[in-house]
């Protein structure tokens, strides 16, 4: 780990690498390493990576979360990126803990986290970001129920406000319906998800939901979901 950074546990792991939370010998403070193994991934996997970096670094947002570094290993080949660590959770914890209670997430606690993600998605929007991955997995949030928006592992740059992205990507719950005929989309397909995110701290569910991947295009396409309860 460079020599720097001890790890302390192991908090996710992909295809072609780990996720570990980490300690900087130097300030004791906690960061996210994520560690991709080079050597096993084809080139458009490695430039997604390096894609996600050099997003990371150029977003400078109180509710996006923060680049450190970047650096490679040798043995075996492995890029590795140092993120800030959200010591809160993500938000699809606080939907599942409160669905499991029985109970409702209180509705400031809704819209202080909405608002920070759509000054979060506001800020990637006006510098040509697309996220193409917003759900509450990748919501994260601190101690003090600050949001910080992350993994940008699919995000892309556009080269300018009518430009278009054409990739089916995603998650299925919350892709938009341009997406889902595979048109062309651009920003509102981000805007979309954050819709979606909305209704499932609202309702503690997904708006649309099926039991395969087809019906599920089916519901999204005709908009069909269940009213949130007054």
């Amino acid at each position: 780990m460079a020599g720097r950074f001890e790890k302390v546990v192991r908090i996710g792991r992909g295809t072609f690498g780990e996720a570990w939370l980490v300690t900087s010998k130097c300030s004791g403070r906690k960061y996210v390493i994520k560690e991709v193994r080079v050597e096993e991934m084809a080139e458009e996997d490695v430039e997604k990576t390096k894609t996600e970096a050099t997003i990371l670094a150029r977003c400078k947002h109180s509710s996006i979360i923060r680049y450190k570094e970047f650096f490679m290993l040798t043995d075996p080949k492995t890029m590795c990126l140092v993120m800030e660590y959200a010591d809160g959770g993500d938000l699809s914890i606080r939907v599942k803990d409160a669905k499991k209670k029985g109970d409702f997430l209180p509705e400031s606690s809704i819209l202080h986290w909405f608002v920070q993600i759509i000054f979060a998605v506001q800020y990637l929007h006006r510098n040509n970001i697309l996220h193409r991955d917003l759900k509450t997995q990748n919501i994260f949030l601190t101690k003090t129920n600050l949001v910080k928006v992350g993994d940008f592992g699919i995000a892309r740059f556009l080269r300018n406000k009518q430009d278009l992205a054409t990739t089916a990507i995603g998650t299925p719950y919350y892709l938009s319906p341009e997406i889902c005929q595979r048109r062309p989309y651009n920003y509102k397909s981000d805007m979309w998800a954050v819709g979606c995110v909305l209704y499932e701290m609202c309702a503690l569910r997904h708006p649309f939901d099926a039991e395969n991947f087809e019906d599920l295009i089916l519901k999204i396409l005709r908009g069909s979901y269940r009213p949130l309860q007054s």
